[in-house]
């Protein structure tokens, strides 16, 4: 039930360089300023409508 399982962490601010290469050697999608009207806003809404678009019925 849980193969596909996506760990995300959506980050406000920039992370620390070695903790995101260490979080990403996890297995997790960072995203890094995940804000109205920043970067990561469209980057995670785009994460996420993959992930859905992945699901079935």
């Amino acid at each position: 039930m849980f193969e596909n399982t996506k760990f995300i962490v959506a980050a406000i601010e920039e992370t620390q360089p070695d903790y995101k290469y260490k979080l990403e050697c996890e297995g997790y999608k960072v995203i890094e300023q995940v804000f109205p009207n920043k970067p990561g806003e469209n980057e995670f809404q785009e994460l996420i409508r993959n992930i859905i678009g992945t699901w079935k019925e």
